[in-house]
C-alpha cells in the first residue's frame, strides 16, 4: 500500500483582547478586566484560568448589552477550548460567537467563525460540514474585501473538496488561491497551493502535472528551508513516479523523503517511506529488495505499535515472498 500525503491546510488568526477604546464604570469595567486578565494567564500558560477568566467576561459584556465583546470573548474562549482538547465545547463557542456576529451583521467576523468551524470540522475528518464552513468564510471574506481570507478559505475549501474526492472543484479553489497569493506576494502559501494541485492532479491520475506541482512547490519549499514540506514533496513525488513506472526515480524521492522525514525525528513518515520503497521494489520485479525494505518497515511500525500500518505491510511482504517463489512463507505471513 501507498502513503500518499502533503495537502496544507491554512490556520487560524490568534487571539484578541475584547476591550474597548473608553472605559466604563460597573460590569463593563469588569469584563474589560477579566479579558485582560485572561490574555495574560493565556501568555503564561494558564489556559484553565484563562478560560475561566474569558467566560466570565462574556457573561458580563452580555449582561452589559455588549454583544461584540462578549462575542470576541467566546472566540478567544473557543481557542483554549481547542489547546485543552474540549473539541465540542470549541465548537459551541464558535457557533455562539458566529449567531450574535449575524445579529449584528458584522462580515469579518462571521467570516473568522466560519473559518474556525471550518477547521475544528476538518481536524474532525467532517469534511463535508468543513467545507460548508469554508465556503460559507470564502464569500463572506470576498464579500467584505479581505483578499487574504478569501484565499486562505479557498485553499481549505480546496483541500476539503479533495478528500471529499471532488477533484476538480479542488483544483479549481487552489489555483483561485494562487492567483489571490501570487498578488499579494506570498510566496510560502502559492507553495502550498502548488502541493495541494499535485495532489489533486495524482488522485486525478494525471501523473505528469502531479510531478510538475510538486516540483514547482519543492522548490519554494527548498529556497525558503521549510524541512518538512520538502520532506511530504520528495514523498509524494516518490508514489508519483512510481505510478509512471520511473521505479528508480520513485525511489530515489522516496529515500530523500525517508533521510529528511529521520532527521526531523518523524519515525511513522520514516517507516512509510521505507514500505514504499519495498512496493517500489516489488512493482519493479526485485522481490528481495522489496523483502528487505518491508521487513525494516515492518520492524518499525511494531515498535511504534501502529497496527493498522502493519497490517498492510505484512500483506505486501506476503506478495513479495510470492512473487521470490517462497509461497510457504507467503502463506504464514498470510495467516
Amino acid at each position: 500500500m501507498k502513503w500518499y500525503s502533503g495537502v496544507c491546510i491554512h490556520m487560524a488568526l490568534g487571539l484578541s483582547l475584547a476591550v474597548g477604546t473608553l472605559a466604563h464604570a460597573g460590569p463593563t469595567e469588569d469584563a474589560d478586566a477579566l479579558s485582560s486578565s485572561a490574555m495574560q494567564a493565556h501568555r503564561a500558560g494558564s489556559y484553565e484560568k484563562a478560560l475561566g477568566a474569558w467566560l466570565e467576561a462574556a457573561e458580563l459584556y452580555t449582561k452589559a448589552g455588549h454583544e461584540a465583546k462578549a462575542a470576541k470573548c467566546l472566540c478567544n474562549v473557543a481557542q483554549v477550548q481547542s489547546r485543552l482538547g474540549h473539541l465540542d465545547d470549541e465548537i459551541a463557542s464558535y457557533r455562539k460567537a458566529l449567531a450574535a456576529y449575524e445579529r449584528l451583521g458584522m462580515v469579518p467576523e462571521q467570516a473568522s467563525c466560519h473559518y474556525n468551524l471550518g477547521l475544528c470540522l476538518y481536524d474532525r475528518d467532517d469534511y463535508a460540514r468543513a467545507a460548508t464552513h469554508f465556503r460559507a468564510a470564502m464569500e463572506l471574506y470576498t464579500t467584505s474585501g479581505d483578499a487574504e481570507g478569501e484565499a486562505d478559505s479557498a485553499t481549505n475549501l480546496g483541500v476539503a473538496c479533495d478528500l471529499l474526492d471532488l477533484y476538480q472543484e479542488a483544483i479549481e479553489l487552489q489555483n483561485r488561491a494562487v492567483a489571490i497569493y501570487e498578488r499579494l506576494g506570498r510566496e510560502r502559501q502559492v507553495a502550498d497551493c502548488w502541493a495541494n494541485l499535485g495532489v489533486a492532479y495524482y488522485h486525478l491520475g494525471q501523473f505528469e502535472r502531479a510531478v510538475e506541482h510538486h516540483n514547482k512547490a519543492l522548490d519554494v519549499y527548498s529556497r525558503l528551508d521549510v524541512p518538512e514540506m520538502q520532506a511530504a514533496c520528495w514523498m509524494n513525488l516518490g508514489a508519483t513516479y512510481d505510478d509512471l513506472g520511473l521505479y528508480e526515480r520513485g525511489r530515489e524521492s522516496s529515500a530523500r523523503a525517508r533521510d529528511a522525514y529521520a532527521k526531523l525525528g518523524h519515525h511513522r513518515k520514516q517507516a512509510e517511506c521505507t514500505a514504499n520503497i519495498g512496493v517500489s521494489y516489488y512493482l519493479d520485479g526485485r522481490p528481495a529488495s522489496a523483502i528487505q525494505h518491508l521487513s525494516e518497515a515492518l520492524g518499525a511500525y511494531r515498535e511504534l505499535k501502529l497496527p493498522r500500518p502493519e497490517a498492510n505491510c505484512l500483506a505486501n511482504l506476503a506478495r513479495a515472498h510470492g512473487n521470490s517463489g517462497d509461497i510457504r512463507k507467503a502463506v504464514a505471513l498470510h495467516r
